[in-house]
């Protein structure tokens, strides 16, 4: 078990050591007790989360890590942690690496950019604060961007057919032209684009 001050949502109190007048608790604050491994000064709780189907989220696991983590750590943690998943994951792809996982900021229930392997947790989810949402994605594919790299994502759209197709993450070049990203989706499309041609 731990305690929150302030409410479920609330601070988790990490250092056992601190007097309570330090903390500036007074007559009437509210504390809020979970269960769970709390954490330790220097770590962080979160909620890794897993998209079930349509936009809707399920929890994977609420975890304490290092705020000094790097992102390949994490998921080095959770490929070793995935069997235990088996119940929410249900037909998802088994990660064969830590390069089989995608992790992203999950702010208001949208997906935000990848968090890159190099990338330290306090340095790319600021601020950094117990029960912040990551969404873990397990890839058929190993996936590694290099700095040189971006991922988009692509939608593509028919007003004339009313269509909308889920979006679809593609990695790009940096230094790639308009006239060259064209071209790459256009090749990427072709179904899509034979599709609404055709009629």
């Amino acid at each position: 078990f731990y305690f929150k001050r302030g409410g479920a949502a609330g601070e988790m109190l990490k250092d056992e050591q601190q007097a309570l007048g330090a903390l500036g608790l007074g007559e009437g604050s509210v504390l809020h007790l979970q269960p769970g491994a709390g954490c330790a000064p220097g770590e962080v709780l979160l909620r890794f989360e897993v998209d079930v189907a349509d936009g809707s989220f399920a929890l994977l696991e609420e975890l304490g890590v290092p705020e000094r983590l790097s992102i390949a750590q994490l998921k080095k943690e959770l490929c070793e942690r995935w069997a235990g998943y088996a119940a929410v994951v249900g037909a998802l792809p088994t990660p064969a690496s830590p390069q089989h996982l995608r992790l992203r900021d999950l702010k208001g229930g949208k997906a935000g950019g990848i968090l890159r392997d190099e990338r330290v947790l306090s340095r790319c989810l600021l601020p950094l604060s117990d029960g912040r949402r990551l969404l873990v994605t397990p890839l058929r594919d190993a996936e590694k961007l290099g700095e040189k790299e971006l991922m988009v994502s692509v939608r593509c759209l028919s007003y004339m057919h009313k269509a909308l197709q889920p979006p679809k993450d593609v990695i790009l070049s940096r230094q790639l032209s308009v006239r060259e990203l064209f071209q790459q989706l256009l090749e990427l499309f072709q179904d899509f684009l034979r599709e609404f041609s055709a009629e």
